[in-house]
């Protein structure tokens, strides 16, 4: 006999596959369901997602965990069947968006570690030095750089007139490096920020101490995103509210679920409700996890007889609150940290779903963010004290 919690596991990944903002880019779902005059889809289809093979799901359980759903199941000729109500039309058909960052966060990312570049059009009587104290000066004078000197290495003079130089980390390096204008002996030089294939082309070409300290660079970089290691300091911006790094976004989270009693809805005029709510944007199924949301709130999930601590959306029209996990927001958000620049804008190409019609971000009070703080200290009292401290926090779908 199927154990509940397996049908129920069943049943929620089968109404995924089922539903709009699956279908919508399901080109193959799609196709089969218009094949058939009444919109039905052989059973077999769905047990072929990897998903469900993971599972290790059979026929009988899709349709014994689909009795109390609204999908509906048959058996017509030996095959077994399912649809959605006929009064459910299909989703308009929608390329699948790419899951591949776009070039602009690729190459902010490969240059985290320190832009690498070509500088074409040196005059022949000049060199390397004079390439340097160049840059140096003009990449000051744009402002936002703070080394005394910026530059980690700068090649000699080719024969046909390029240097390639490796510029030390500093914020908004891609955008300041792209923006200096560069000129030696009343020349006018060209900058080109290398990237891909070529910056790695370029990258080893360079002395050993130059890949070691790029390399160092790279290591420290992640480790701030994450929130780990010496001077993880990288500030970011969730839900307009400022943390030094993910790792005290998680602490947050992991603090607010310990603290909150079961089944209370949080205070959507709270700084909890925005962090979390601003979290949630970082879903990989964001869209599908807020549809309908009326609030959220802190329960228990019981999953393979484990219990751990969850926050669920809640949703109108007594629909059943469903779980989300921090752990895979937080996984996205480290792909694409929302760093905080010199002018207070966020960094992040992905930016948080705004919360306001005007478009601007969020900005808490000063009191909401006075709270904030008033309270961690309180929080990590509480969370000592809390039975459910040692069970981890969340985990699921």
């Amino acid at each position: 006999m199927t154990s509940p919690d397996r049908l129920a596991q069943l049943k929620k990944q089968v109404e995924w596959y089922m539903c709009d903002d699956n279908l919508k880019f399901d080109s193959f779902f799609q196709e089969k369901i218009r094949a058939n005059p009444d919109g039905w889809l052989a059973i077999d289809h769905i047990l072929a997602c990897p998903k469900m093979k993971a599972l290790s799901a059979q026929t009988e359980e899709v349709i014994e965990a689909l009795k109390e759903s609204h999908l509906e199941t048959k058996v017509e000729e030996g095959k077994s069947l399912l649809r959605r109500p006929p009064t459910q039309t299909l989703p308009e058909l929608q390329p699948r968006p790419s899951r591949k960052p776009d070039k602009a966060t690729t190459e902010e990312k490969q240059n985290a570690a320190g832009v690498i570049v070509k500088i074409s059009g040196v005059p022949a009587e000049a060199s390397w030095q004079d390439v340097k104290t160049a840059v140096i000066a003009a990449a000051k004078e744009k402002g936002g750089v703070t080394q005394k000197n910026p530059v980690l290495f700068c090649s000699q003079v080719s024969s046909e007139g390029f240097v390639t130089l490796v510029f030390q980390p500093f914020p908004d390096a891609t955008a300041i490096v792209k923006s200096l204008t560069l000129e030696v002996n009343k020349k006018a030089l060209t900058i080109n920020v290398l990237s891909g294939e070529e910056a790695g082309k370029a990258l080893k070409s360079l002395p050993k101490f130059v890949q070691d300290e790029r390399q160092k660079a790279a290591k420290r970089a992640q480790q701030q995103a994450q929130g780990r290691g010496k001077g993880s300091t990288a500030p970011i911006k969730v839900g307009g509210i400022k943390f030094n790094n993910i790792g005290d976004v998680r602490s947050r989270c992991k603090s607010i679920l310990n603290t909150t009693p079961d089944d209370k809805l949080l205070d959507p005029s709270s700084t909890e409700y925005t962090l979390v709510c601003g979290v949630l944007d970082y879903h990989p199924n964001a869209e599908g996890k807020k549809k309908g949301m009326t609030g959220l709130k802190v329960s228990t999930l019981e999953k393979g007889g484990a219990t751990s601590r969850c926050f669920f959306v809640v949703r109108e029209d007594g629909e059943p609150a469903e779980d989300f996990s921090i752990s895979k927001c937080l996984d996205t958000m480290m792909n694409d940290p929302p760093f905080i620049g010199p002018n207070g804008h966020v960094l992040s190409k992905r930016r948080q779903s705004e919360r306001e019609g005007d478009g601007e971000e969020k900005e808490p009070g000063e009191e909401a963010v006075k709270k904030m703080k008033e309270t961690n200290e309180e929080d990590e009292k509480k969370e000592k004290a809390a039975a459910v401290a040692s069970s981890g926090g969340d985990e699921k779908m």
